[in-house]
């Protein structure tokens, strides 16, 4: 019931995602569509609260701030990530509590710190000195902020992308904060240190980075309750990612295989043991973005143009003519031969295929800003009507996205098997950090989503 709010189309038992979207782009003439299984999404929250039951999830907005995808992971149990005030409105928009949201920007303008105390919202992330202060200093008189202090990892978190270059006090400098906190609220007593988070990286791979981050929280707990505070809450961040997102990451060959269900289970033991340091009142939260909203978005895209370019063929199985006027009036002859031949007529007289250039209707500014921003390298599937096209023949390739920028190019120099007009490319697990940054350049406008849900969960 919670999901049919949404007003979904139903996918039938017996067809595929895949099927059902190639359908759908065939019949409304489209070249690109993209479709949000709830589904999907549920059964990721339900695995979620089955390996990690001691910890919240706290939706990281960026990943996927789609309105459906926020809606129904409030509805589903979340609480929620906000790097923004818009991000903490369409929070609030969804009916979630003030007090389910946590503000996790270490660095924040002033006035969007007033903007949250607005909202009804108190509890912020920092990592520094000087935004202790701006905190503070922005702190109503009549309300308490509730500061969560930012850590670096102590270890190598082996993971994928690291954040450890942007945020994250490191351990004399976490030590450093917590006695300037100390000595601050002899002056200003309307804080709180509530707690501590971090965040081991994108695809973290070591089960024992996240134990080694929650020991380290727990000791500066300690240090904390010795200097009057109460911290109550240890937010373990994000990095969780499922097998389809992996597949988008550019090295994901050469890391270590682990399971979410390897980490969970690390991860719930240490925080068990971490309560009985926190004390009564403890909260774990966590900051997953891309482990709820990548397998639930499949992206689909049609190729509408193509060029093949084919090798010039020189000069090796010419006549010798010693006379250099018939010489070049045969090279002539010859070339306009050629130019009246079909590309179909020169692949049958084996003319070598030097490149082939596909136009297709997603690009660079659209769901394939990842591959930008996010160090992607979208996992393509290639489709002629609804049946795969098996690589047995290949041609170096690119794939250009449907603007004028010549940088649209989400595949360069790739051996692809030869495409039709009309064949398709189907990305599976594409919802985190596509979406969220796609742009209406040269007035195309952003591919929009059609929710789904599977006919066993309506």
């Amino acid at each position: 019931q919670k999901l049919q709010q949404f007003n979904p189309e139903i996918i039938p038992k017996d067809t595929a995602s895949t099927d059902y979207m190639i359908d759908y782009c065939i019949n409304n003439e489209l070249d690109a569509m993209a479709l949000i299984n709830l589904s999907i999404l549920k059964r990721q929250v339900e695995l979620w609260k089955s390996v990690m039951p001691s910890i919240t999830p706290y939706y990281a907005v960026k990943c996927n701030p789609h309105p459906v995808i926020v809606k129904c992971l409030y509805e589903l149990g979340c609480g929620f990530d906000c790097a923004s005030p818009a991000e903490m409105q369409k929070a609030l928009a969804t009916g979630a509590n003030s007090n389910q949201i946590i503000y996790a920007n270490p660095q924040k303008q002033s006035v969007n710190i007033k903007q949250a105390y607005q909202m009804g919202i108190n509890m912020f992330t920092f990592d520094s000195e000087m935004e202790l202060q701006k905190m503070i200093d922005n702190t109503p008189a009549t309300q308490t902020g509730r500061f969560v202090l930012r850590i670096l990892p102590p270890v190598d978190t082996h993971a994928h992308q690291n954040f450890g270059s942007k945020f994250g006090a490191s351990k004399q400098e976490s030590e450093r904060l917590i006695k300037f906190a100390a000595k601050l609220r002899k002056t200003y007593p309307n804080f709180e240190i509530s707690g501590f988070s971090f965040h081991v990286g994108t695809g973290c791979t070591s089960p024992e980075a996240y134990q080694k981050c929650i020991e380290e929280c727990c000791r500066l707990c300690k240090l904390a309750q010795s200097l009057g505070f109460a911290p109550k809450i240890v937010d373990i961040g994000g990095g969780f990612i499922t097998e389809k997102a992996l597949l988008h990451l550019k090295d994901h060959e050469s890391m270590a295989p682990v399971t979410f269900q390897q980490i969970g289970q690390v991860v719930e033991q240490a925080i068990l043991a971490a309560k009985d340091v926190f004390g009564e009142g403890f909260q774990a939260i966590s900051e997953p973005g891309r482990f709820f909203a990548s397998d639930c978005v499949q992206l689909v895209t049609r190729v509408y143009g193509r060029r093949i370019l084919f090798e010039n063929e020189g000069d090796d199985d010419e006549e010798i003519i010693d006379v250099e006027e018939e010489v070049v009036d045969q090279k002539n002859r010859k070339e306009e031969s050629e130019e009246s031949l079909t590309e179909s007529d020169l692949m049958q007289h084996n003319k070598k295929i030097e490149q082939v250039k596909y136009y297709v209707g997603e690009g660079m500014y659209g769901y394939f800003n990842n591959i930008m921003f996010d160090h992607a390298l979208p996992n393509m599937a290639f489709f002629h009507n609804k049946e795969r096209i098996f690589w047995e023949l290949t041609y170096p390739s690119n794939i250009f996205g449907p603007t004028c920028d010549s940088l649209d190019c989400i595949l360069e120099n790739k051996p692809l098997p030869l495409l039709e007009i009309g064949d398709f490319i189907v990305v599976e697990g594409f919802g985190a950090y596509t979406w969220a940054g796609a742009t209406e350049f040269n007035g195309i406008a952003i591919t929009q989503m059609q929710v789904v849900i599977e006919e066993d969960d309506q």
